[in-house]
């Protein structure tokens, strides 16, 4: 599929529907293994052309000895990947200074490399518009200490604070830190306050990064309690997880996650995340 990230960045929810047909096309995948010459054509005209150049070399590349999934990294904020690294900055300075109101604030200055640089948005006609703004994520961790899904709902959107805290927001890309690319994703940013002092604050990759910070066990027990709104829930979601790695049939694993999405609601009852994780399984 072509998928341009302009799609993302202004909130459009198909976004989320590129996932499952990225499940579709792998589930087809292992189908055309099976067919005769299965890269012929797609070789010579879809990936070879429209789509990119195909190198099937990669596909084999240190096979049976580096896993790509453990590589990557647990998302600590529930938006872009590319705005964790300045919302882990902003969240030193919350938990240094307690909540940032606007008016403590002259301006908030965000450094970053060139794939970031973008997401500047100060409107958010959508929950993922929102997610997809450095501007609005740093200001929700200045103003509230975290990025959990329940604050790009409505009323945090319109919340006068995160909006005043969001247009003093100035992102930029910085050639230093753009240099840092892949191995870093790092981020400065800059609080200058209204009493002339300033506060700095780099990070150098998200946290949940496997090479960075990873999330231990208990992160993910304290983020699946978060999300689910009890212990017993995430414990059981743990368990089912554990056990789906050794089934043989992750049918009987899969329909009991599904039970317990059907229950699952955040620590204010609200069905919300209920209905996303129903989605998602």
């Amino acid at each position: 599929m072509v998928t341009p990230f302009s799609v993302a960045t202004t909130g459009l929810g198909v976004r989320n529907a590129w996932i499952g047909g990225a499940n579709v096309s792998g589930i087809r995948a292992v189908a055309l293994a099976g067919e005769p010459e299965p890269l012929g054509a797609a070789a010579l005209e879809s990936l070879g052309g429209i789509l990119g150049v195909l190198e099937p070399s990669a596909l084999t590349e240190d096979l049976g000895s580096t896993y790509a999934v453990t590589s990557g990294y647990f998302k600590r904020h529930a938006s872009c990947s590319y705005t964790h690294p300045p919302a882990d900055a902003a969240l030193i300075i919350h938990a240094e200074h307690g909540p940032v109101a606007p008016e403590e604030v002259e301006r908030i200055e965000v450094e970053t490399h060139h794939l970031a640089a973008h997401l500047t948005g100060t409107q958010w006609q959508t929950r993922l518009g929102a997610m997809f703004s450095i501007p609005y994520v740093v200001a929700a961790a200045l103003r509230h200490g975290g990025c959990p899904p329940m604050v790009f709902d409505p009323e945090h959107r319109a919340d006068p604070a995160i909006v005043e805290l969001a247009a003093r927001v100035r992102v930029s890309e910085d050639p230093a830190l753009d240099a840092r690319l892949p191995t870093q994703r790092a981020a400065r940013v800059t609080v200058r306050w209204t009493d002339g002092t300033t506060r700095v604050v780099g990070v150098d990759n998200p946290v949940g990064d496997a090479d960075h910070h990873p999330l231990t066990d208990a992160d993910l027990i304290a983020k699946s309690m978060a999300l689910l709104g009890g212990g017993d829930q995430a414990r059981a979601v743990h368990s089912l997880v554990d056990a789906a790695l050794v089934s043989t049939d992750v049918s009987v694993e899969l329909t009991a996650l599904r039970a317990l999405a059907a229950s699952a609601t955040n620590g204010a009852g609200d069905p919300t995340l209920a209905a996303t994780t129903r989605r998602d399984l």
